[in-house]
């Protein structure tokens, strides 16, 4: 019933939950031991606290998953023969190149994601803090109306005392027993601005958007330094395609692993976070009573700010009336005074002391009606119902597009590595002075035993010729004499001249 009721109040104000909300909020709840958990937020609960902590370890396990498989594969590569080509591994590299880049695009939705939120905790903050500066300035004029009857007022009244005293006691015991009613009626809404006064200034919830700002600005940076590492890795990675280096690559896939914890980590915390959230913006009634219920504040003022209906009376109607209605007894009583004394007393004695009371019940009259619209709900309302939208819109859809965003990193990461590992296992160690070749290159010569002495005939035997069969063998160094005994033609040209 508390739930419709808030909710016919905030479509007043215009309040709208995200459907996100709805949706969050409609995922399982169940503790430890398997059994339904109330969906109402409730961080006080320990069944609720172990429904939070369900999720969170989700993608904790995922990520042990994700761990196991990665070793397994890897294991399996190191079994298995490298017989990828060039060309197979330029495309394993594009498809790193286009992974990094998809990765690089996630990571820019985070970052907008990251700012959303930031700007819908701060609109909280602002809004909160709105209203808690409403509750400060109430708490300062229930101080000023009670220093103005304690003092002044008071003081007044004692003034005319001592003139009234001087008269005889004929003329003194009417106006001293209208005197003594006045002071009385003082002291009466004294007591009743002391019920307001204790009830404001529990109110001190100063402290709920200093640390909300404090938190937010942690998580923020966190958030922050965790998605530029993620883009350093990625850039990381282009760096090493382009060139071609096998150690870089193996450098980024132990970077990865690690950056995997960072990812499902990031998912863990805004999971919980996210369904905690979709649980406070389907019924936050609960859990405002609890946050100022720690104040020792009663429900019914609670449910005044928090609801705000129409024709619904003040929880401070009581007290405030009766003191409007105590200024009407003092100016009625004060008039009274001032006729019957008139006659009796000296102008320029009486006058000035019943002009000055005048004027500071005037004043009271006028800050007791200031403080009467203090007091109403409808600009608390208003603050409260706009914290609740921040959070529940700006807020949750920041907080959605982090959540998806890390795990779509996790994901992207993921194969990364896969891909990686498949590279660097097929891609040989790069030599200083050495080019890399294809083993089957129909171009490329054989191998050849070297040759054990200079001029060896074996050596020179065993020699196979590196070009087609079709050209001529050329005669090599250090080879046997022809098959026919006739001598070189040097030889016979030096007999001829002989003879």
């Amino acid at each position: 019933m508390a739930e419709e009721t808030l909710s016919l109040s905030m479509e007043a104000v215009d309040y709208e939950k995200s459907w996100l909300a709805d949706f969050f909020h409609s995922f399982p709840h169940f503790d430890l031991t398997f059994n339904t958990v109330n969906s109402t937020f409730d961080l006080g609960s320990s069944s609720y606290s172990q429904v939070l902590l369900i999720w969170g370890c989700i993608p904790i396990l995922w990520l042990a998953l994700t761990y196991l498989l990665l070793f397994i594969y890897m294991l399996c590569q190191c079994c298995i023969k490298p017989k990828l080509k060039g060309d197979k591994l330029t495309c394993q590299k594009c498809f790193l190149v286009i992974l990094g880049l998809l990765c690089c695009g996630c990571l820019g939705v985070g970052l907008y994601g990251n700012e959303g939120a930031d700007d819908g905790v701060h609109g909280f903050a602002d809004s909160f803090q709105s209203a808690v500066d409403t509750f400060e300035m109430t708490d300062n004029q229930t101080h000023q109306l009670h220093s103005l009857l304690v003092n002044d007022v008071t003081n007044d009244l004692g003034g005319i005392y001592v003139l009234f005293r001087t008269a005889n006691a004929t003329v003194q015991k009417p106006l001293i027993k209208e005197l003594d009613f006045m002071s009385d009626e003082v002291k009466r809404m004294v007591n009743r601005l002391l019920e307001v006064t204790n009830t404001t200034a529990a109110l001190d919830l100063q402290e709920v958007p200093t640390k909300t700002l404090l938190y937010e600005w942690i998580r923020w940076l966190v958030t922050i330094i965790l998605q530029c590492w993620q883009v350093l890795i990625c850039l990381f990675l282009f760096v090493a395609v382009g060139r071609k280096a096998r150690g870089m690559l193996i450098s980024f896939a132990a970077l990865a692993v690690l950056t995997l914890l960072f990812c499902w980590a990031q998912s863990s915390i805004y999971l919980a976070a996210s369904v905690g959230m979709g649980d406070l913006c389907v019924n936050p009634s609960p859990a405002i009573h609890q946050l100022v219920g720690k104040h020792l504040i009663a429900q019914d003022v609670i449910d005044y700010y928090l609801e705000c209906q129409a024709g619904k009376q003040s929880p401070f109607a009581d007290d405030l009336k009766e003191a409007d209605k105590i200024i009407g007894n003092l100016e009625a009583t004060l008039s009274k005074v001032s006729a019957q004394a008139g006659p009796l007393f000296e102008h320029s004695k009486l006058y000035p002391l019943l002009e000055r009371l005048a004027l500071h019940l005037n004043i009271t009259s006028q800050e007791l009606r200031r403080l009467q619209t203090m007091l109403d709900c409808s600009s608390i309302h208003r603050d409260l119902m706009r914290a609740l939208e921040d959070v529940c819109t700006t807020t949750m859809a920041g907080v959605a597009f982090m959540l998806v965003v890390a795990a779509a990193a996790g994901l992207l990461f993921s194969l990364m590595i896969c891909l990686v590992s498949k590279s660097w296992l097929n891609m040989r160690k790069d030599r200083r002075g050495y080019y890399q070749v294809d083993d089957d290159d129909p171009f490329l010569p054989h191998a050849t035993e070297p040759a054990h002495r200079y001029g060896s005939t074996t050596g020179a035997a065993n020699l196979q010729p590196a070009f087609p069969s079709s050209a001529p063998p050329q005669q090599s160094f250090g080879s046997a004499i022809p098959e026919d005994n006739s001598p070189p033609p040097a030889v016979s040209t030096l007999l001829l001249l002989l003879l």
